[in-house]
């Protein structure tokens, strides 16, 4: 069985003594389930279980819709052998009710998070207010150090000439967020037009190997 850290079991007994005064015991064994298994009792209440969506394993939470169009258009064009599946969490401070099925369906997973104030805010506080450790999250300085030139978000993934072939795409003069996610919307769906650099692909190919890593390294932290 798993062994959980002092401030996480802290987090699971406080959990079992809240459910006992609200619900009736449900058919746990005698001992304690494991960490993964935070959630269950809500599940089992709730009598809910997950669908094939949402059962995928090697699962991605990432922040928005540009995150979750272009890093499946990158996958499916591009590096289709991939293990990995992506679910968007309509932005990183409402993730903690995804976070928390995840962990009810003891899925792997990581969540990756903008390098900015609101990403770094709001991993420190899933951590502390959930049973969920350090190895589940990414942020693109973790991939690509710390720089002002160094990518924060999704879109800095895009070279600066991808960028400009973008905003010619829709007649503008400079390029915005709203115009990389409807045109990576439509490339998904095999509606491309632009031509990505090497650059580009290279660093979306470094940050889905790494993606896979971080995976990884959270399976062997759990075990």
């Amino acid at each position: 069985p798993q062994t959980l850290p002092i401030n996480e079991r802290d987090k699971v007994d406080d959990f079992y003594a809240a459910r006992d005064n609200t619900m009736p015991p449900l058919p746990w064994p005698s001992i304690a389930p494991p960490f993964t298994h935070y959630f269950q009792p809500i599940l089992d209440r709730l009598q809910h279980s997950p669908s094939s969506l949402e059962a995928r394993d090697c699962g991605v939470l990432v922040e928005g819709k540009s995150d979750y169009y272009i890093l499946n258009w990158f996958k499916k064009y591009h590096a289709p052998e991939l293990d990995l599946n992506f679910l968007p969490v309509n932005g990183v401070t409402n993730a903690s009710a995804v976070i928390s099925l995840m962990l009810g369906w003891t899925k792997d997973f990581v969540l990756l998070c903008d390098s900015d104030e609101e990403g770094k805010a709001a991993m420190k506080r899933y951590q502390d207010k959930l049973p969920i450790s350090v190895e589940s999250f990414v942020e693109y300085e973790d991939v690509f150090g710390v720089g002002k030139k160094q990518p924060k978000e999704i879109e800095d993934l895009l070279s600066e000439d991808v960028k400009s072939q973008i905003a010619d795409h829709f007649g503008a003069k400079r390029w915005s967020k709203s115009q990389v996610q409807k045109y990576f919307s439509a490339a998904l769906v095999g509606a491309e037009t632009v031509t990505l650099d090497t650059q580009t692909l290279d660093q979306m190919r470094k940050l889905a190997l790494h993606l896979i890593d971080a995976i990884e390294r959270r399976k062997a932290a759990l075990n």
